[in-house]
């Protein structure tokens, strides 16, 4: 199945139902929204998913630009007679190429895509609200039941990975994962892990292992998500992050010694 194909199957997934971290309106506003710039980094991203985990698919999908910036008439032929690629500097598709190498030569990584599915898509039915989820996996070894996520980082360096982890989610995002093929393929998962490789030299690469209580938190924050979805799909009413009158939250700084000065700016 393609992305496209993917994309337009009804279900909520994981890009989606993380914005209800923000709130519900802002859940709704990404689902109504149609805008989703593409960015040089996210390109980039997605061209690291296709070398590592179907490189089959670079031909097709990807255009290498060999001029040096992209404006003029020479950029806009080019665009022109590459419609519906990605298009990626030489410069760009080299540094992919080399974090892709990095990943596929680490030892623990050469196991897991020995009889994998890659870009595998999930739809199933959530069992406390019915309601319809997808997902598209980056890699599922069925021999192994090993579910696996791919991710770009600054640095494997395990706290910070693992401080990163928490700010983007990750361990939620993969919980919603492991239902997907808990509850849509009716497998038992045995590991659950993140592949990370850095995005500047030397690459390193590391792989991590989300244990039991790390995906239990994570399915607690997923459940949350959608029991906010179920109300809101219920009352048909999308509240923002302050519904009701708040108190400020004012830094506790201001609280402290008398003798710290505070420097009011003209509003």
């Amino acid at each position: 199945m393609t992305y496209e194909q993917y994309a337009a199957l009804d279900g909520v997934n994981w890009s989606s139902l993380k914005n209800m971290e923000d709130s519900p309106l802002h859940y709704k506003h990404r689902l109504d929204s149609k805008e989703d710039t593409d960015t040089t980094g996210r390109s980039m991203g997605r061209l690291l998913h296709t070398l590592v985990l179907e490189p089959e698919n670079f031909g097709s999908g990807y255009a290498i630009y060999p001029g040096p910036v992209r404006r003029g008439k020479e950029w806009e032929a080019f665009e022109a007679a590459n419609a519906g690629k990605t298009i990626l500097k030489e410069s760009e598709i080299a540094e992919v190429r080399a974090q892709a190498a990095a990943v596929r030569a680490h030892p623990e990584v050469a196991p897991l895509l020995v009889g994998a599915e890659t870009e595998k898509t999930i739809v199933w039915n959530e069992p406390r609200h019915g309601i319809r989820c997808k997902s598209r996996l980056d890699l599922w070894n069925p021999k192994l039941a090993t579910l696996v996520d791919l991710k770009g980082c600054q640095t494997t360096d395990p706290r910070r990975f693992g401080q990163m982890a928490a700010r983007m989610g990750y361990f939620a995002q993969l919980a919603h994962y492991y239902q997907a093929v808990a509850l849509g393929l009716r497998r038992a998962v045995y590991d659950v892990l993140i592949v990370a490789v850095e995005t500047s030299a030397p690459y390193d690469v590391a792989v991590f292992k989300l244990e039991d209580q790390d995906l239990e938190v994570g399915r607690i924050y997923v459940d949350d998500y959608l029991d906010k979805l179920k109300a809101c799909l219920d009352s048909g009413v999308w509240p923002g992050r302050c519904p009701t009158r708040q108190r400020i939250q004012l830094p506790s700084y201001i609280f402290g010694d008398s003798d710290v000065s505070i420097t009011l700016e003209d509003s």
